[in-house]
């Protein structure tokens, strides 16, 4: 009789978990989510030199914003303004999309600017040098009132016998610049530590390492070269080569120029 009676209490047991389940399930699946915040408006953009800024007001209960250049995320935060510091020069669409814990908003209407000279994918590299580089092509740098330009030129380890070269890509990006035809400097901003050292293996091997105000160097005499690099972590892929333009670069010059610098 007690196996029986507890055999049938399991089973109710059991029957009466499976109800709460089916029922925990089914209010699960009748009960709304969260909501879509309502689609960002009165979006506002200024033109900046070489960088586009955008405003909107607050969306009630956003905790998130996308902004977007003509279909590419340009920033994703809580607040609403967002800055678009790649933006190249021609005519743009800027679009905002709210949303609140991952339910997102329909997108606003879209605002369109035309935007000056910019630096584009090269924008991260001036950022990170800001009292050195210009903010845009031909604008006054702050430094010696230097002028950039970018170039498409592979690194020496990129270089290869096949049309690929050696068929890795080692430079993000590479600005040439000048100042008042007297002062020369390359900035050239790397993907890896392997691809600073790759660049720079044949110069470590031949020249002569010195120190700067914020790094190491290398003085190249065959070539009346300098190149520096940085001992912060953050400015570890960046390499700087600086001379005089008539290339009659003495290593004393190349030091003083260095150390000149305002990093």
């Amino acid at each position: 009789m007690r196996k029986s009676l507890s055999w049938r209490t399991a089973a109710v047991a059991g029957a009466a978990l499976v109800t709460a389940l089916v029922v925990y399930a089914g209010v699960r699946l009748l009960s709304p989510g969260p909501s879509a915040p309502p689609a960002p408006s009165a979006l506002r953009a200024t033109v900046g030199v070489g960088q586009v800024n955008v405003q909107w007001p607050p969306v009630d209960r956003a905790d998130t914003y996308v902004l977007l250049r003509d279909d590419q995320v340009v920033y994703t935060g809580p607040q609403p303004r967002g800055v678009d510091a790649t933006v190249t020069k021609g005519r743009h669409t800027y679009r905002v999309q709210a949303s609140t814990n991952g339910v997102p908003s329909p997108l606003s209407e879209p605002v369109v600017v035309t935007a000056g000279d910019g630096w584009g994918v090269g924008a991260p590299l001036v950022a990170m040098l800001p009292k050195v580089l210009p903010a845009a092509p031909k604008v006054d740098g702050p430094w010696r009132a230097l002028h950039c330009n970018w170039q498409i030129r592979p690194g020496r380890n990129e270089l290869g016998p096949s049309e690929h070269g050696a068929g890795t890509i080692g430079m993000r990006y590479r600005l040439v610049c000048g100042a008042n035809l007297t002062v020369a400097l390359h900035a050239m901003w790397f993907s890896s530590k392997d691809a600073v050292d790759g660049y720079l293996s044949r110069i470590t091997r031949d020249s002569e390492a010195l120190r700067w105000n914020h790094g190491s160097g290398f003085w190249y005499t065959a070539k009346n070269e300098g190149y520096l690099k940085f001992d912060d972590p953050k400015l570890a892929l960046i390499v700087l080569g600086v001379g005089r333009t008539d290339h009659k670069t003495t290593r004393a010059d190349f030091l003083d120029l260095a150390n000149e610098l305002p990093i």
